[in-house]
């Protein structure tokens, strides 16, 4: 304990100001030090992720380096937020929603058919048809084969039967056979098939043909394959669901599988309630 002399000047005792300063830089400090221990314990920071390419992230907000889209902050250190979103009923005030709501329609259609094909070894015609237009060929249907080799030949063809062959998510290849003169009645004229490896079309002529349909509007060209978001009966909610198209035409969509008539689904934009789902991690519905 020190010992102030007469004439010295004894430093002012600690007042209730300066204690209570102390207590603040403490509790400052602890604050630090809570922060840095959850930061080493790995737990969630918010971090930004695109909505069409979920691999894409980035600790500060930043553009796609795929698509050029400002990346989304998520949770979970990448990891898409699951909770619901709402927005405005289409109609109301505020309603920014991109897409409208339109149902599956059945109906019957008379379409000619032109399908890609090819003169095969040997002899026959290959033709590359949609499954919906193949359910509906029998059989014996006869058409012709217009070759592209620049000649314009045209040689009159009929549905061989047996298995078609698959070719991709949508189509098959479908054999023709030529019809041969010898077939033919006698008044008829037939011209020579084409030799193997002349490519060209098969041309079937229209006739009424019964298909479910969508407009081509409300299909999402994803890389898991096509998808379409079906409406809830409130229009609230939207459900996602792989669909088989078959031929697109007049700005309509032949539904081979996945839907049924009367089925509500999103149509103008639906790439926005995509983008949505990926941000989510690809699973799940999405609350409107």
């Amino acid at each position: 304990m020190r010992v102030y002399l007469p004439g010295e000047t004894r430093p002012p005792a600690a007042g209730p100001v300066l204690i209570a300063r102390l207590l603040l830089l403490a509790l400052a400090a602890g604050a630090v030090a809570v922060a840095l221990a959850v930061s080493l314990t790995g737990a969630p920071a918010t971090t930004y992720a695109c909505p069409m390419h979920p691999e894409v992230v980035s600790p500060t907000p930043a553009r796609c380096s795929l698509c050029g889209m400002s990346l989304q902050a998520t949770r979970g250190g990448g990891r898409p937020d699951t909770s619901p979103i709402i927005s405005p009923k289409r109609g109301g005030a505020g309603d920014r929603r991109p897409y409208g709501i339109e149902a599956a329609k059945q109906g019957t259609f008379s379409l000619e058919v032109t399908a890609p094909a090819w003169v095969e070894a040997d002899g026959a015609v290959a033709a590359l048809l949609y499954r919906d237009e193949l359910a509906t060929l029998p059989d014996g249907e006869e058409g012709v084969f217009v070759a592209g080799d620049g000649l314009g030949r045209r040689v009159e063809v009929r549905h061989a039967a047996g298995p078609p062959r698959p070719w991709d998510e949508a189509t098959v290849l479908a054999r023709f056979d030529p019809i041969a003169a010898a077939s033919a009645p006698p008044t008829r004229v037939v011209a020579a098939a084409p030799r193997p490896g002349v490519v060209g079309w098969v041309v079937l002529p229209p006739k009424p043909r019964d298909m479910l349909v969508l407009t081509y509007a409300g299909v999402v060209q994803a890389p898991d394959g096509r998808a379409v978001f079906v409406a809830s009966s409130d229009g609230s909610s939207f459900t996602r669901r792989r669909v088989e198209l078959g031929r697109v035409f007049n700005s309509l969509a032949a539904i081979v599988d996945g839907l049924a008539a009367g089925e509500r689904v999103a149509i103008g934009n639906p790439f926005f309630l995509e983008a949505e789902w990926r941000l989510r991690g690809g699973r799940g519905g999405l609350q409107r």
